[in-house]
């Protein structure tokens, strides 16, 4: 009986050890701040569009997971929940407009006139086959 407790003893110490490691190492972990980082690439939003329709493994290679400082104009704001989304229309497509989606930092829309240039800064997470996303986009100044 007393090696089962061992057992049991040196298993329940374990996951608290593991509990306490997630917590300090993944659940506690900095958040980078992408409205401070610096920008790796500018380009205009049809250039990034273009570069993702012709090809898509290429340009993942050489934008995602990278800062970019996108221009262009926003021809709509959308809310979904509590997430603001800027967009760049581009193209029609089958399921409605195809562009680049910037996922906006909070109060950033606010700094955005439909229909004027804008500079967007943020992380570009990749290709949906319809949009191009960046998150945690702010608003750069002309």
């Amino acid at each position: 009986m007393k090696t089962i407790l061992k057992i049991l003893l040196i298993l329940v110490a374990i996951i608290v050890i593991t509990a306490l490691g997630f917590y300090f190492f993944v659940y506690n972990k900095h958040h980078v701040d992408y409205s401070k980082s610096d920008v790796e690439i500018e380009i205009r939003a049809e250039e990034i569009f273009s570069d993702f329709v012709k090809n898509p493994l290429a340009a993942a290679k050489k934008y995602n997971g990278k800062v970019l400082m996108v221009s262009g104009t926003v021809d709509a704001i959308e809310q979904a929940g509590e997430l603001t989304i800027a967009v760049m229309i581009m193209d029609e497509g089958f399921f409605g407009p195809e562009g680049v989606r910037f996922s906006l930092l909070e109060n950033q829309a606010n700094l955005i006139d439909i229909g004027k240039p804008v500079n967007l800064k943020g992380l570009c997470t990749g290709y949906t086959e319809a949009d191009v996303v960046l998150e945690h986009v702010s608003v750069v100044a002309q």
